[in-house]
């Protein structure tokens, strides 16, 4: 049998290790679920320059 395979064990790179780190504003702003039930609703969204509170804009429409 031929293909690909990965020896896990060797110390390969793990994909997790070039996320960013959580911070406090984002855990501030997030959601929190348990089991599909909204324990917390989001307060905010990430955009591009950072955490933003309030609800992310609607694509599409013009500002009123």
């Amino acid at each position: 049998m031929s293909g690909d395979k990965h020896d896990f064990a060797t110390g390969s790179p793990d994909p997790a290790d070039d996320l960013p780190e959580w911070t406090d504003e984002m855990l501030d702003t997030a959601e929190f679920s348990i089991g599909g039930k909204v324990i917390r609703p989001a307060t905010g969204y990430i955009g591009p320059n950072g955490v933003v509170r309030g609800r992310r804009p609607l694509r599409g429409r013009a500002k009123e």
